[in-house]
């Protein structure tokens, strides 16, 4: 009996060995595919879609808090103006949408809404900014703006995003997002 012990021990030894290095190999495999899919990659923090009267910036990576972000609309005929998005109703612990003041960008007044859908006060996957044309204005179709996400302290030190839009036979038209670190 104690000879037949000896001979399956061996396979048991074996089986916990391959359980642990097949259970090892598949958080690796899980931990990659998690790095690839929320993207290692500032060029792909958002995207700008179409919405009626203006656009939707939509975040695709988790990043920081709400208060170390501004934005920036810009006109390459006019000038631009900036929004502050320091706001402590967007970290509520429940869904958030927040209200900017109105700003003019040229002739054009923008309204800047906020969404923070988990409510943390976090920017991040799934929150979005609304940049809305109001009272009866609307975005030139002959100028070129840019979108500016700026992360960090204003003329100090952080991370500029920036992406030109326009709009092109009704429908709005992006370049590429350009990234600019800036160190004090």
């Amino acid at each position: 009996m104690g000879n037949q012990e000896t001979a399956r021990k061996p396979p048991v030894e074996l089986s916990k060995k391959v359980k642990l290095a097949t259970a090892s190999i598949v958080i690796v495999i899980a931990v990659i595919f998690s790095v690839l899919w929320l993207g290692s990659d500032d060029d792909d923090l958002f995207s700008l879609s179409q919405i009626q009267d203006g656009f939707m910036c939509d975040i695709r990576q988790d990043h920081s808090s709400w208060s170390s972000k501004q934005v920036a609309i810009t006109c390459d005929a006019s000038g631009g103006n900036w929004w502050y998005l320091a706001n402590g109703n967007l970290d509520t612990g429940l869904p958030a949408i927040e209200e900017f003041q109105q700003l003019p960008v040229g002739d054009t007044t923008l309204q800047l809404y906020v969404i923070d859908v988990e409510g943390d006060g976090m920017m991040g996957r799934g929150d979005s900014i609304i940049v809305k044309a109001v009272n009866s204005s609307s975005f030139l179709s002959n100028a070129t703006y840019d979108f500016i996400l700026w992360s960090g302290l204003l003329a100090v030190s952080g991370t500029e995003y920036r992406m030109s839009f326009w709009f092109e036979n009704g429908g709005l038209e992006t370049g590429p997002l350009k990234v600019t670190h800036h160190l004090d």
